[in-house]
């Protein structure tokens, strides 16, 4: 991202003085056991949010517990939110912190901020932060969604970001960048009304192209760990977020037709019974 754009004109639009308590909640139920859970278990281990804004995640990661924690910002009005609070930060480039940086971290989180950087940069990124996770590291990486119905908007509405992944393409990052292990979810668990809307768009996206992705929320995450042990537990121990909509489509087929069929049963009490039994 240039250095010479002043980011919080865009930022502030949705992180301000006065909702930042609101956004420290937000963020510790967001990676908390009930959301995401992707908070480490000790609290000594060695925390790093490249490109952490206002440091709103540290914040709430020190109110936690946690000790160990460090930053990464380009931005100077950003940066200089982050020292106000007291916040231990480099202020710079990610790929020059990296390069003379001779830490490793036990968790990174880059969230929001691998559309930022140039496409031709993007790997390099991505293995670098490779090289400075610990033997048992894991890294969270969210980025704009190309999947869901109003993903271009979400990309484009700001002007830094210079593309949109889906989960073919970021998966193909990962995986030139080095990273074996991983899986994607979406940022939140839809509501019905949202749900009724996207299954419409899955089942076209689905007939244009063969195939889609269930993850349909404006953001993506991507959890990345350093062997598959830790990969399986994560999975087994975090809430399934992630919508089927193949299946949603499949049910509302299936109660058309058993409507379709229930109608043709001569007996109106068996007819309200079969009702019943189908929710139909």
């Amino acid at each position: 991202m240039n250095t010479d754009i002043d980011y919080t004109i865009h930022y502030k639009n949705w992180h301000t003085p006065e909702n930042k308590e609101e956004d420290i909640q937000n963020i510790t139920f967001y990676l908390g056991e009930n959301h995401h859970n992707f908070l480490p278990a000790n609290k000594n281990d060695k925390i790093l949010d490249l490109g952490c804004a206002y440091g709103r995640t540290l914040i709430a990661l020190k109110r936690l517990g946690y000790n160990n924690l460090y930053g990464c910002e380009l931005d100077t009005k950003c940066y200089e939110e982050c020292k106000k609070e007291g916040l231990n930060i480099y202020h710079g480039d990610i790929i020059d912190f990296l390069n003379q940086d001779s830490n490793t971290y036990d968790l990174i989180y880059f969230n929001d901020v691998l559309e930022h950087i140039e496409k031709d940069k993007q790997i390099l990124v991505l293995k670098l932060i490779k090289q400075h996770l610990s033997k048992n590291g894991k890294i969270m990486i969210s980025v704009p969604n190309s999947a869901c119905p109003i993903g271009f908007y979400y990309t484009m509405q700001d002007y830094t970001h210079n593309n949109a992944f889906c989960e073919i393409s970021l998966s193909f990052i990962l995986q030139n960048a080095g990273f074996k292990y991983f899986l994607f979810r979406p940022t939140h668990k839809d509501s019905k009304e949202l749900i009724n809307i996207k299954k419409k768009w899955y089942k076209m996206a689905k007939l244009e192209l063969g195939s889609v992705s269930n993850i349909l929320t404006p953001t993506i995450v991507a959890f990345c760990f350093n062997n598959e042990f830790d990969l399986i537990e994560y999975k087994r121990n975090s809430l399934n977020l992630t919508i089927d909509y193949k299946k949603i489509t499949e049910c509302k087929k299936r109660k058309i037709l058993i409507k379709l069929l229930a109608n043709l049963v001569p007996s109106k009490k068996l007819r309200k019974m079969i009702r019943l039994k189908f929710n139909i």
